[in-house]
């Protein structure tokens, strides 16, 4: 993306839609948040998630963000 001059205006985001499956056959580690995916439980809703690319503001780039991001698909 680079060599074609694209990456100044990309934004990647990655992310995931729910925890990892606690039933068989799935069995996943949520730990140490409990429940996992179909559950309220944090284990079940809560996930990492990051961007990259040209387009992030110089002055945020390697920071952490705590707060809440809300995702809909």
């Amino acid at each position: 993306m680079k060599t074609k001059g694209m990456w100044d205006n990309t934004l990647v985001i990655f992310t995931s839609d729910n925890g990892g499956p606690i039933y068989e056959p799935g069995a996943a580690n949520n730990y140490p948040l409990k429940g996992g995916k179909y559950s309220d439980w944090e284990g079940g809703i809560r996930t990492n998630a990051f961007v990259s690319g040209g387009f992030v503001p110089a002055a945020r780039r390697g920071s952490v963000h705590s707060g809440v991001v809300s995702i809909a698909d």
